[in-house]
C-alpha cells in the first residue's frame, strides 16, 4: 500500500488520536482513509447536485429563474 507523509493541525491530530483511543479505528491510517472516503462521497454528491442545477427544466425560458426544492 502506498504511503504519504502529511501535516496535520493539532486539532486534527487530537481528533484522530481520540478516534483511535475510543476504539472507532484501530490506527491513524484507518481513520484518515475513512475521512478520505467521506470526502470522496461528499464531492460526488456535490457534483450530482451541481449537475442537476445546471440542467434546463423543460418549458422554462432561457434566463428565467428556476426554483429547486433541495
Amino acid at each position: 500500500m502506498p504511503t504519504r507523509n502529511i501535516s496535520l493541525t493539532r486539532e486534527q491530530d487530537a481528533f484522530i488520536a481520540r478516534s483511535v483511543k475510543s476504539g472507532a479505528y484501530q490506527n491513524a491510517s484507518e481513520a484518515v482513509r475513512d475521512a478520505l472516503r467521506a470526502l470522496k462521497q461528499r464531492q460526488t454528491e456535490d457534483n450530482l447536485k451541481l449537475k442537476a442545477l445546471n440542467q434546463r427544466v423543460p418549458g422554462s425560458s432561457p434566463g428565467a429563474p428556476t426554483i429547486f426544492n433541495i
